[in-house]
Order: structure tokens, then sequence, then C-alpha cells
């Protein structure tokens, strides 16, 4: 069973080692360097009802997650 929930800031560690597997390994994120945990807890931070964190629950464990961000247009056109 999977359980979807709003994250938690004890969430952050999970969320951390998730993303940076991705940086390391795939080509999900155009990042190229890992996050630290004070990073990612400065991320979370600037996340709220309007753009949430969302993590995937199995087995009691942070399976995977999703937020939205906010996206500001720096350019025109």
């Amino acid at each position: 069973m999977i359980q979807i929930r709003a994250a938690e800031i004890n969430d952050v560690p999970s969320i951390t080692e998730i993303y940076n597997e991705a940086v390391l390994n795939t080509t999900a994120t155009f990042d190229t360097e890992i996050k630290t945990l004070d990073n990612r807890i400065e991320w979370f931070n600037q996340h709220g009802a309007q753009h949430p964190v969302l993590v995937a629950i199995v087995k009691g464990e942070v399976a995977a997650w999703a937020s939205l961000s906010r996206w500001e247009r720096t350019c025109c056109l």
C-alpha cells in the first residue's frame, strides 16, 4: 500500500538521498552536483500550501517525493 502525504521536515534526509541518487545516475534533473542536507532544508522551507512537497510512503519509508515550486519568468522574448 502506498500512502501519499504532505512532507514533513523529518522527511528531508530521505528526499535529499533520493534526489542525489537521481543527480548522480539519471537525467531526471539538470543539476550536476549533489545537494547538501542544509541546502535541501532551505529548499523545503521555501514551500508551503500553495507549492507543497509530497512524499509517497511504502512500508513506513519515504519511497518517492514530488513538489511544486514557484516559477518566475526571468526574461522576455
